[in-house]
């Protein structure tokens, strides 16, 4: 399997379910990362990295409960994303998304995760959502739609992925 390095900018979320199965990351090796969308570990020769304002962090504390992204994953390597993807495509991305949320779940007095993974292609790009927790489905709908409709950045050259995770009304994991 190809290295992988995975930069989350905030704290991991250690646990997300699909179709009933519940993988929690903290129980995993430091050099692996579970991804429930795919269902499917990612490995690294190292450790993945966690980062916070900027700043590695080692500690998992429950932060603020707040609606809000929570991390940032790149589930490509370093060169990978810098070979197909440019920061200002990927701040489009995040800047898109992050208006769409603030805008549906801002007040949102339900809790659970959402977990959107971005697969940038040559051609179009796939759009996958991972939902945990007890959000209004209706408004869950409309996200999913809005994201959909969004245009976003396609990669340069080989496929990327990349997962943007937002706490709703909760705190970190």
């Amino acid at each position: 399997m190809k290295k992988n390095l995975v930069f989350i900018l905030m704290l991991l979320c250690p646990v997300f379910c699909i179709s009933q199965i519940i993988v929690k990351n903290d129980s995993l090796p430091a050099n692996k990362y579970y991804n429930p969308i795919e269902q499917k570990v990612y490995s690294t020769e190292g450790e993945f990295k966690k980062y916070q304002n900027g700043k590695e962090i080692k500690t998992n504390g429950k932060g603020v409960k707040e609606s809000a992204l929570e991390q940032l994953v790149f589930l490509s390597s370093d060169a990978e994303l810098k070979k197909s993807t440019s920061l200002e495509d990927l701040k489009d991305i995040i800047d898109k998304t992050n208006k769409i949320f603030e805008e549906l779940f801002r007040a949102s007095e339900k809790s659970g995760k959402i977990m959107i993974q971005f697969e940038l292609k040559k051609d179009e790009n796939i759009i996958r959502f991972a939902v945990r927790g007890d959000l209004d489905l209706d408004i869950m709908a409309e996200f999913e739609k809005r994201i959909n409709n969004e245009e976003y950045p396609k990669s340069k050259d080989k496929p990327v992925k990349l997962q943007l995770v937002y706490k709703v009304n909760s705190y970190d994991d």
